[in-house]
């Protein structure tokens, strides 16, 4: 029994790690070139 709790705290030890926060996605949309105008 003892075994299979060290296994399992073992295994469940990595689950809650916290690193540090990433940088920023540089997610920035392509600048428009042509403009459509939408008929309404």
């Amino acid at each position: 029994m003892r075994r299979i709790l060290t296994a399992l705290a073992a295994v469940l030890s990595g689950y809650g790690y916290v690193a540090g926060p990433l940088p920023p996605l540089a997610n920035i949309p392509a600048r428009v070139t042509e403009r459509a105008r939408q008929a309404t």
